[in-house]
């Protein structure tokens, strides 16, 4: 299958902000709930492996005389889509954002957790920011019963 994407013209690889090593999330499917590392990304179909999770039981047939079949168990892959970067000394899933460190170092955070340390920086910055949605609120509203 990935040779018959590469073949496309208008393909486009497609940007994966979970990497290799990653803790995440189950948020959709038949495995909703359940965390595991992921082992293995395919950014060429969009889809991550993860271990533990979606679990597939392949029957394998002898193939020398005096060998015994047996029965595999494999991790399938999982749309990217349906898992979320888990934290696990903050207990949260979150997406993951880059940003440039004050050194110029390109590091990788949890907006989740950032936007919520931000918003309990400082009073000022609360009331700023409550203020201005206050505005734009009122901006809509008004703006709605003009018409």
């Amino acid at each position: 299958m990935l040779d018959s994407l590469k073949q496309k013209k208008n393909f486009k690889r497609i940007k994966m902000r979970i990497k290799t090593g990653d803790l995440v999330k189950v948020i959709n499917g038949k495995e909703k709930g359940k965390t595991g590392e992921v082992l293995k990304t395919i950014p060429l179909e969009n889809r991550v492996v993860v271990k533990g999770v979606n679990l597939r039981t392949k029957h394998v047939k002898p193939t020398q005389e005096g060998e015994s079949g047996r029965i595999l168990t494999e991790e399938a892959s999982l749309h990217a889509s349906n898992v979320m970067f888990f934290s696990k000394d903050k207990n949260l899933i979150s997406k993951i954002e880059y940003f440039i460190d004050t050194e110029g170092v390109k590091k990788r955070r949890l907006k989740k957790n950032w936007w919520t340390n931000w918003l309990n920086s400082s009073s000022k910055t609360r009331f700023q920011f409550s203020y201005y949605t206050i505005l734009t609120k009122t901006r809509i509203n008004y703006k709605n019963h003009d018409s």
